[in-house]
């Protein structure tokens, strides 16, 4: 009898705990309604309630559930903090985009953030920062970001990111976004980490210099104009322009332009005699016509020149305003001692790369710059030209790209860049009595009456054959070795699957046992 009392004690009190609980939890279902009814009406003014949450302008509505049944709402944030909040943070985004697009932002770069944002694999607990880099080191990477940063990023030897003959690796101009952890102590961080390249608007790139190199090395990314240099002196060569010309206009959204430096010193100044006074005058003006005469003819008239002395600010700036503008990026690629760093420094107003003398005999350089730097162009107005500052100096003129002088430059990947430099060249071809034609004396080939005739340069004709030979070549040879790379990934990620199946296998094993 005591056991069937309290079998029945023990049911009804159940059931009066599941009521009683049942109502609690109707309680709290309303209570949370009604937040959401207010919540919503209330957010009417602004926009949607679910936009509103997503930037988290409403503030979690701390709902308590006692056992009496009794729910509170407490914390609701106003009205008008909340609109200021609102106006505040449109205020920084487009401050932040404002220092942003000085830097080189575009919108290219501006989809991917979004994408990322929006993924299911986006990190919300670290904020991703958006960074340029503006040098790339051993183990380190310097970057710039908006308002004015500068950042130091350690590469931690598992980051495959620094390779002199990879194209997926970061380099100078890359956009970049980086992630930086807070660690448990509130007064401590953790160094910042890249966490992704976003991709690129443009890349230059050759093979990788030296032997049995079957890589392709990425010289600079995300430009708009390529400046090529050349300096009007012994060094001047119409077959390396070509090759730099070619590379350039392989890329796509980017602008080639020749800039021919030290024009100065074929000049004449009539205030002063000239060493030999005992013979005629002499005019070395004629070179200067030479030189832009020659650099004007490549590619048929298309490519633009300009003749200037590196040395002067003013007029620099003014034969180079036309590729000046607001988050423009110029690049100068050349052989060294052609005047790059002096041109960077010239626009820069002030000097951000060290310079040296040339050899005398030969007009070569000495190698001064040893690796790729990103500058920001200051206000040619600005009297303080020796802030370093960088959202002081990045002041609607663009950045530079300045590169070591290249000791040897092979095409790889540029047949439309040949096409297109030898345009004339390839259309004439297109004339030939057979489609195969080969240009070497068949019957009925357009090139060779044009060389005959004298219509077309044999030198230039060589020049086409020579680039267009080395560029298959290479095109194949880099492909080839892409391939290898991958199958030898393949097979190292293969022989590490089975060497852990083979241990989980030994394991279980094991414990059979």
């Amino acid at each position: 009898m005591r056991m069937l009392s309290l079998f029945l004690f023990c049911n009804t009190f159940n059931f009066v705990s599941c009521f009683g609980l049942h109502n609690n939890i109707k309680r709290y279902i309303f209570s949370v309604k009604e937040t959401r009814r207010k919540s919503t009406f209330w957010a009417e003014d602004h926009q949607s309630f679910h936009d509103i949450r997503y930037q988290g302008r409403i503030r979690s509505c701390t709902l308590t559930v006692s056992m009496s049944g009794n729910a509170e709402s407490t914390g609701f944030t106003r009205r008008q903090n909340d609109k200021k909040d609102l106006e505040d943070k449109d205020n920084l985004t487009k401050a932040t985009d404002t220092d942003l697009q000085a830097l080189g932002w575009q919108p290219h770069f501006a989809q991917q953030i979004v994408s990322k944002e929006n993924s299911d694999s986006a990190n919300t607990e670290a904020s991703l920062i958006p960074l340029r880099i503006t040098e790339v080191r051993s183990k380190t990477i310097h970057a710039a970001g908006a308002g004015g940063t500068d950042w130091l990023i350690p590469i931690n030897p598992g980051q495959k990111i620094i390779n002199k003959n990879d194209e997926k690796v970061a380099v100078a101009g890359d956009w970049i976004l980086v992630e930086e952890e807070k660690q448990n102590d509130a007064t401590k961080q953790s160094p910042p980490r890249v966490r992704k390249i976003l991709n690129r608007k443009s890349v230059l790139k050759r093979r990788a210099p030296g032997r049995n190199t079957r890589k392709a090395q990425v010289i600079a990314s995300n430009l708009d104009t390529v400046f090529v240099v050349s300096s009007c002196n012994q060094d001047f060569n119409v077959a390396r322009l070509e090759r730099y010309i070619a590379m350039v206009l392989e890329t796509e959204n980017v602008m080639p332009v020749i800039v021919l430096t030290k024009k100065d010193l074929l000049e004449v100044d009539d205030s002063n005699d000239t060493p030999e006074s005992d013979e005629e005058d002499y005019d070395p003006s004629w070179l200067l016509e030479y030189y832009c005469s020659e650099a004007t003819a490549i590619a048929g008239g298309s490519i633009p020149v300009v003749c200037l002395d590196a040395r002067n600010q003013e007029e620099a700036t003014s034969l180079l305003a036309p590729w000046l503008g607001p988050g423009q990026t110029l690049a100068f690629v050349g052989s060294s001692g052609v005047g790059k760093s002096t041109l960077a420094n010239t626009l820069c107003g002030t000097e951000v790369a060290p310079t040296a003398d040339i050899h005398t005999d030969s007009g070569q350089g000495r190698h001064t710059t040893t690796r790729r730097q990103l500058h920001f162009i200051q206000n040619y107005n600005d009297t303080d030209s020796t802030t370093n500052d960088i959202g002081k100096r990045c002041n609607n003129y663009g950045a530079i790209l300045d590169t070591p002088g290249l000791r040897e430059l092979q095409l790889v990947d540029a047949s439309q860049g040949l096409d297109l430099l030898f345009a004339d060249l390839v259309e004439l071809g297109r004339s030939c009595k057979f489609r195969d034609c080969k240009h070497e004396g068949e019957p009925g080939c357009a090139i060779t009456a044009a060389m005959e005739s004298g219509q077309v340069d044999a030198d230039r004709v060589a020049r086409w054959f020579k680039l267009v030979a080395e560029e298959k070549l290479n095109s194949s040879d880099v492909a080839e070795g892409r391939k290898e790379r991958e199958r030898k990934k393949k097979l190292k990620a293969k022989k590490r699957l089975a060497a852990r199946n083979k241990d989980i296998r030994s394991k279980t094993r094991e414990m059979d046992k």
